[in-house]
């Protein structure tokens, strides 16, 4: 017997039961919507996935579209890859709303609609299509989603209850879009729990030595996505054990690109205090604003905190990242250049601690010298 889709998705039967009820219909008290909002690697595009492969199972027709930064700026790019599978519905509109679908299709000439034009007759689309059965509308990375196709898109969610239509979207935490303004219930995806880790960890990387074993699960602290990938970047020795890990975990591509997106977004003064942060884990905020050059403004951490980056309730006198992997990511991220530049920034900031400003200064260091050496 195959089992169903998201069946393998360790931790998450409660999230698979939420997203199947609201496919299902409302009649269980769901709304015609959700977002699916957590940390880079929490498994939001997994869920989907398997929402969007269930309900097909069920006889529901899907629609899918996946933003990417780079088409952010191109107009209705995202209403384009959602719905250009129902261009041939478009044969059933009135005359006014067919021209406006076919030109968001790039299929009529003319410019493109304005938004509320565009959300008007996507709704009549949408509502010709439902006629035949339910649909399922899945938008990933909606932050990334173009701001015509937003705000269309908008428009219709806040319109389909009176159809068999379901909209489900996701995003990470502290990243705004179109779905903040709509209201729509939020299911949040956190980590997984330790049983659940422990089972995904050892389902897929059996065989690992004590010692990695206990670290990987404290470098993953739940992600799903780091506990498939951290030991894929370890060699054969240091899986079982039997080399010494370094302090800084090498990530594969996969967890590079998730945990330095949010980072790639801020102003570089921020990049730099967090990259110092990385670097040394003992100094806290004051060192930071005070090592950071040329930076006018009232807390250069601020934006780290409101892209969910940094704990904003950590102790007094700490940097505390809000995942472990985040500190790894930031540096790999780093050329050695700007590493060099990091420690020397916070060299100078710590000439009232001389053993930590000569650790700084020997890790800025390119080449032998005899004074650091005797320091």
């Amino acid at each position: 017997m195959t089992s169903r889709p998201g069946a393998d998705l360790v931790g998450r039967a409660a999230e698979l039961r939420l997203l199947d009820a609201l496919s299902a219909g409302r009649d269980e008290g769901c709304r015609p919507g959700l977002l699916l909002r957590g940390g880079p690697g929490t498994g939001k595009t997994a869920l989907l996935d398997a929402a969007a492969a269930r309900a097909v199972d069920a006889g529901t027709r899907v629609l899918r579209s996946s933003a990417v930064e780079f088409e952010a700026g191109m107009t209705y790019s995202a209403l384009h890859q959602l719905l250009y599978p129902l261009r041939r519905y478009a044969e059933r509109l009135a005359g006014h709303h067919r021209d406006v679908v076919d030109r968001i299709f790039g299929l009529a000439p003319g410019p493109p609609p304005d938004p509320p034009a565009a959300g008007t007759a996507v709704l009549a689309l949408l509502g010709e299509v439902a006629v035949d059965g339910p649909l399922l509308m899945v938008a990933d990375d909606v932050p990334w989603i173009d701001r015509a196709s937003a705000t269309a898109l908008g428009f219709v969610v806040r319109r389909i209850g009176d159809h068999p239509i379901v909209f489900v979207a996701a995003a990470r935490t502290g990243a705004e879009s179109f779905c903040d303004q709509l209201d729509l219930p939020v299911r949040e995806i956190g980590p997984l729990t330790e049983p659940a880790a422990v089972e995904l960890l050892d389902g897929r990387w059996p065989g690992l030595g004590p010692s990695v074993r206990r670290r990987m699960l404290a470098e993953a602290a739940g992600n799903p996505l780091a506990l498939r990938e951290l030991p894929r970047e370890l060699s054969a020795r240091q899986r079982a054990g039997h080399l010494r890990l370094p302090a800084l975990l090498p990530l594969s591509g996969r967890l590079e690109e998730a945990f330095t997106t949010a980072v790639e977004g801020l102003p570089a003064p921020t990049r730099t205090a967090l990259l110092m942060a990385a670097l040394d884990t003992e100094i806290g905020p004051d060192v930071i604003r005070r090592a950071v050059p040329n930076f006018e403004g009232s807390d250069v951490l601020a934006p780290a905190c409101e892209a969910d980056l940094l704990h904003g309730d950590a102790a007094p006198g700490r940097i505390s990242f809000r995942h472990r992997l985040t500190r790894a990511a930031i540096v790999h991220l780093a050329s050695p250049g700007e590493r060099r530049r990091a420690h020397r920034y916070l060299a100078a900031a710590l000439s009232d601690v001389p053993e930590r400003r000569t650790w700084h200064l020997a890790e800025a260091a390119t080449g032998p010298d005899e004074m650091l050496a005797r320091a």
